[in-house]
Formats: C-alpha cells, structure tokens, sequence
C-alpha cells in the first residue's frame, strides 16, 4: 500500500508502516477496492479475497454482493461504529 503511494517501506517497521497508512489520508475504501491487490489480479481474485475477508472477521450477512464493491461496503457497514 506505501509503495503505491511514494511512500518509504525499506526498513520501516510494521508498527510504524500501518501508523503511517493510518495517519496518510489513504481512504480505507481504495485500500480494499484496490491498494491491497496486484495490477494484474482478476476482479474475481479480488472478490474472492474480500470474501475471505468478510470469513475471517466472521460477518454474518444473509446476502455476500455480487460486485466487489458491495462486498467492501458489507465490510464497511459492519465495521460502523
């Protein structure tokens, strides 16, 4: 994600790299439409992965969405605070 955006990632810690992400104004929409996928994936590799996603956070939705971005807003309506 820091490299798409010019950012240094070369020893920079994790702590400090997802400190960096949080506090850049990156919008957490395009990190998981976008940022945290390969150029060449597939829409259904990112489909696929946010799905896994919506599994590991263990959402439970009656409907998982067709296109990637409702499963990225299933993630987001869930995680409203």
């Amino acid at each position: 994600i820091l490299k798409r955006y010019g950012k240094p990632i070369r020893g920079v810690s994790r702590a400090d790299r997802i400190y960096t992400i949080l506090h850049s104004g990156i919008k957490a929409r395009s990190i998981l439409s976008q940022d945290i996928f390969q150029d060449n994936d597939t829409q259904n590799v990112r489909k696929d992965r946010v799905k896994r996603l919506i599994e590991e956070l263990g959402i439970n939705t009656s409907r998982l969405g067709v296109t990637l971005d409702e499963r990225v807003d299933i993630v987001f309506n869930e995680l409203r605070i």
